[in-house]
């Protein structure tokens, strides 16, 4: 599912999942091409997992690529840009984006925050507004 989604969309997001998403014509036209395979060498471990994908294009030709620590893992973490796109797309879907963006400063300034329940109001959906006297983040 997630590489049938991946080669649709271009990446992947918690909007990949939705029921209009995953019953759309394409991705199950795709889905029923796609044979999944588990090979004994490819054991649950972080230390040897892999995936490795491999598409056959109309003409026959072959594009195959294995990866071996997922970008995102702790050994290949992602970069600052890449992990805030990340949650804000995530949080997006249950908070304002003022509250998303509230709480990706609060956590990079957390040693500068006196009190750790400006976390929470932003949690709640509430604006930066609601925070005057928490917050001291200079």
């Amino acid at each position: 599912f997630v590489a049938c989604s991946s080669l649709l969309d271009g990446s992947m997001s918690v909007q990949s999942f939705t029921s209009e998403n995953v019953h759309r014509p394409a991705l199950r036209e795709l889905l029923s091409k796609t044979q999944l395979e588990h090979p004994p060498d490819n054991t649950p471990s972080f230390e040897s997992l892999y995936c490795e994908v491999s598409i056959t294009l109309q003409d026959g030709s072959m594009i195959s690529n294995r990866c071996d620590t997922f970008y995102g893992h702790w050994r290949k973490p992602l970069k600052k840009e890449d992990l805030e796109r990340k949650f804000q797309a995530n949080a997006s879907s249950v908070l304002p984006a003022e509250a998303t963006e509230g709480i990706i400063e609060t956590v990079y300034s957390l040693e500068k925050v006196e009190d750790c329940s400006v976390l929470s109001t932003f949690l709640s959906g509430q604006p930066a507004s609601a925070l005057s006297e928490k917050l001291c983040l200079l």
